[in-house]
């Protein structure tokens, strides 16, 4: 038999697979009065992506590497060195792998807070624009622009020449 207090976690649960922007639950008293609402969730559904960094940044990093395998090394300190080109560190990002991120969306990624966003090697459609790459694009507070693949960049001085003016679109205009 199902108890009011399982009802109440079922029905946050079910609807918070199909509403992103919060979900509160209306408390009654005795007679069946609402009296005020206590927030079940506050922050987008996609809570559960694995986010690496510093979560209050205001820049984000999306690479792709497929589900269980660890970013290379070699890409990592890659990494590293375009981010300090622009005085910024892996202290000071967020981080998402989204090839190991199931069932994302352009949605999940717009309504993550950050304002400034760079996709190395993104799959087509996961952002909700199309973009030529290493063109910077403004939607709506965010800015963002796609990339190459890391080792792709890293070995080709024509991208990383590339990489370097979005970036300096992005950091230091």
């Amino acid at each position: 038999m199902e108890t009011q207090e399982n009802q109440e976690v079922f029905n946050a649960s079910f609807y918070a697979e199909f509403y992103t922007e919060g979900l509160y639950l209306l408390a009654e008293d005795k007679k069946g009065v609402t009296l005020a609402p206590d927030i079940i969730n506050k922050t987008p559904v996609k809570e559960a992506l694995k986010i690496q960094g510093n979560p209050n940044s205001e820049s984000l990093i999306l690479l792709n590497y497929a589900p269980g395998t660890a970013i290379p090394t070699s890409d990592i300190e890659y990494l590293n060195k375009i981010l300090g080109s622009v005085k910024l560190d892996m202290q000071k990002i967020a981080l998402i792998n989204i090839g190991a991120e199931k069932g994302i969306s352009p949605q999940d990624i717009m309504l993550l807070p950050y304002k400034k966003i760079i996709a190395f090697d993104s799959p087509m459609g996961l952002l909700p624009i199309n973009l030529q790459l290493y063109t910077l694009s403004q939607q709506g507070d965010k800015l963002l622009f796609l990339t190459d693949r890391l080792s792709d960049i890293q070995g080709s001085q024509p991208l990383r020449e590339k990489l370097w003016g979005a970036l300096q679109q992005m950091y230091l205009k």
